[in-house]
């Protein structure tokens, strides 16, 4: 009957999304119920979960919201368990929790701990699932935008408005049944209860709702989802209770994206079918901060140091080398993070031949001419030998600390990755004079050599440009 009832609801809000009237002929108390669900911006909001119909145990999330993008990533519970089996048994994963991202259409999910990521693609009139602005505004689990469930859309929709006990009583119906939202003009005009009806008057199933004042902002204290009507012994299918909810403040990012999920650069990207059992779709991708670029993209730019691999990355990798001790691969691993930080790339040795690519990736890119392209060379080999010099007055002190690393990969358990932690530090030390040359000198240098037009066409999309790639900077 649940499921009966979301296809009708679903069924309801496609129908009403088609319309292309003009005047809104919604009751105002509906639309005033769609401006205080849009009345924040940004929201951090802590919960918990219970699936009655499904026997499972309470689970914990934190949703945050930024404009139209908005998380959902689970938490531990009070005992520090992320997960729990039907028996309440702690289950695998405990640190691995599993994050999503609603951003643009997309739908991105990581497991904190892993290397790979995917995300899908919606359709236009797809269910914004689990979206905080939404949670009670339907008669069942979460879905759908504030105007979608408040029938925005008005195709074949009757509308009608009642008081009763100071409640505005709004109902919607289509041939395919009704909704009835029962709404409190002194909250803020948010919903304390939403059913859904048959086409023949029978309730299939509500959602009853206690509102609390969470700073300026009525919002929702706890959400009761009802097979049928709880004041005629309906099953109680789930339950969400808000633990804390911040609205708009100050701290809050503007936006959302791939990276406040655990995807930076270096962290695999697949593109997934969502309706076919999240079955691949063409090449591993990557997020390189902005946009997904492809993995032929990917390592060309982390090859002329025009990108960094990510903090998380690099820390993920670095958990998967310490969980392997013995291997020699892994400790060439670590040796090499070593030298990986956020305003540099290479080692004291391979820092020439990073140079050398972004040059010679600058050079393809601007289409330079013979001469310009000298005047690159030049600059490179300019900036070499400054890189150069400094290396041979430093060179006992790089010495010194290349052999502190050899023994700090030696070492086991958390005194390793203390030290790997300290030293790194000083790998950054050692080799900022040289990031200050590739950053300060050979980028800026170069970039006065291209014209006004060479620019335009740089910045023109190619016909060969990868799946879901926008336009360069």
């Amino acid at each position: 009957m649940f499921a009966l009832a979301a296809n009708l609801f679903a069924a309801m809000l496609i129908s009403a999304a088609q319309s292309n009237e003009q005047v809104d002929r919604r009751p105002r108390a509906l639309m005033a119920m769609q401006q205080a669900r849009e009345a924040f911006v940004t929201a951090a909001i802590e919960l918990t979960y219970t699936d009655h119909a499904r026997g499972l145990m309470p689970a914990r999330r934190r949703h945050r919201v930024a404009g139209a993008d908005y998380t959902v990533e689970a938490l531990p519970d009070s005992e520090g368990v992320l997960y729990r089996d039907l028996e309440g048994r702690p289950s695998a994963n405990q640190d691995n929790p599993l994050l999503a991202l609603n951003q643009e259409g997309k739908v991105f999910r990581h497991e904190a701990q892993r290397l790979e990521a995917d995300y899908f693609s919606l359709a236009p009139d797809s269910p914004r699932f689990l979206d905080p602005r939404s949670f009670g505004a339907g008669p069942g689990n979460p879905s759908g935008s504030t105007a979608d469930c408040t029938f925005a859309g008005r195709s074949r929709v009757a509308f009608s408005e009642t008081i009763e006990n100071g409640l505005h009583v709004v109902t919607c119906t289509q041939p395919q049944g009704a909704t009835r939202f029962w709404i409190d003009p002194e909250k803020d005009w948010n919903p304390v209860r939403v059913a859904a009806y048959s086409e023949d008057g029978t309730l299939l199933t509500e959602t009853r709702t206690t509102l609390q004042k969470f700073g300026r902002l009525w919002f929702p204290k706890r959400i009761e989802t009802y097979y049928g009507s709880r004041d005629e012994g309906a099953a109680l299918v789930d339950v969400i209770e808000i633990e804390t909810a911040e609205f708009d403040r100050p701290e809050h990012p503007p936006r959302l994206s791939p990276a406040d999920i655990g995807i930076d650069p270096g962290i695999r990207l697949q593109q997934v079918d969502d309706k076919k059992h999240l079955a691949p779709i063409g090449d591993v991708q990557f997020w390189d901060g902005e946009r997904i670029i492809s993995k032929r993209e990917f390592n060309e730019r982390i090859t002329a140091g025009e990108l960094r691999l990510g903090p998380r990355y690099l820390e993920l990798v670095e958990r998967q080398a310490l969980c392997s001790p013995g291997s020699s691969g892994d400790k060439e691993t670590l040796r090499r993070l070593q030298w990986s930080r956020d305003s540099g790339a290479g080692s004291p040795e391979s820092f020439i031949s990073v140079w050398e690519a972004y040059t010679g990736r600058f050079i393809a890119r601007y289409a330079l001419d013979e001469a310009q392209s000298g005047r690159a060379k030049s600059i490179l080999q300019s900036c070499q030998e400054q890189a150069a010099s400094y290396l041979n007055r430093r060179k006992q002190d790089i010495t010194a600390h290349e052999k502190e690393i050899d023994e700090a990969v030696a070492v086991g358990g958390e005194q390793r990755t203390a030290r790997l932690k300290e030293l790194r530090t000083n790998s950054a030390a050692l080799m900022k004079p040289i990031d200050d040359i590739f950053n300060e000198s050979l980028k800026p240098r170069l970039e006065k050599l291209p014209t006004r037009a060479q620019r335009e066409a740089a910045e023109r999309p190619t016909t060969s440009a990868p799946a879901g790639a926008k336009k360069g900077k």
